[in-house]
Parts: structure tokens; sequence; C-alpha cells
């Protein structure tokens, strides 16, 4: 049960890294709408996730998710 909790955040992580753009890019489209409140909240979340903290401790944390993967599945 546990192994499994484990490789689900690993490919959690690994896919949001590897869609980081398209992140980004869906979150400028909603950043347009008519509603205010979603509006404000997807430049909110768009600025956060684009701060350089946020960056450097994604990559760490995919980098130690992947001794981890491997470890949890010996």
């Amino acid at each position: 049960m546990q192994i499994t909790r484990w490789i689900e955040r690993y490919h959690v992580v690994n896919d949001f890294l590897e869609l980081f753009e398209c992140i980004i890019k869906s979150l400028d489209l909603i950043s347009n709408w008519a509603d205010s409140n979603t509006t404000t909240q997807a430049s909110n979340l768009r600025s956060s996730i684009l701060q350089d903290e946020f960056i450097i401790c994604l990559h760490i944390v995919v980098k130690g998710f992947d001794f981890g993967l491997l470890l949890s599945k010996k």
C-alpha cells in the first residue's frame, strides 16, 4: 500500500513538471475570463508557481522522488 502511494506521488509531481508550460498557458487564458474571482485566483496561482523558489523546490522534489521511486520498487 505504501509503495503505491509513493509511486503515485512521483507520477503526480513528474507530470506537473512535464506539463508546466501548458499549466502556465492555461492560467494565462483563465486570467482573461469574465469572472473576476476566477481571474484573480488564476493570476495569483500563476505568479506563485513562477517564483524562483517554487521552481527550484519542484526540481528538488522530482530528484528526491526519482531516488525514492527506485527504493520503493525494490
